[in-house]
């Protein structure tokens, strides 16, 4: 008998591809360290303004990136 076609291994599937879960939990972790920081900034009323050149970073590069903690010059 023949296996559902739901049973077959495809290896063209991205869904079949183990996860690596330390990866995954590392990226998280470095994505809220991200926020936490950009949480500070607000708090102290340096978001939005270079931490290099202090030059300020554009409302559509924070639309896009809201925790860049830096202008297009210096990323």
């Amino acid at each position: 008998m023949e296996a559902p076609p739901s049973d077959v291994s495809d290896d063209t599937d991205p869904a079949a591809e183990p996860i690596d879960w330390q990866g995954e939990l590392e990226r998280v972790e470095v994505e809220l360290d991200e926020v936490e920081q950009a949480l500070v900034r607000l708090d102290d009323g340096t978001y939005g303004v270079c931490e290099v050149c202090a030059a300020r970073i554009g409302d559509d590069v924070l639309a896009s990136a809201p925790t860049t903690s830096r202008c297009h010059a210096h990323r």
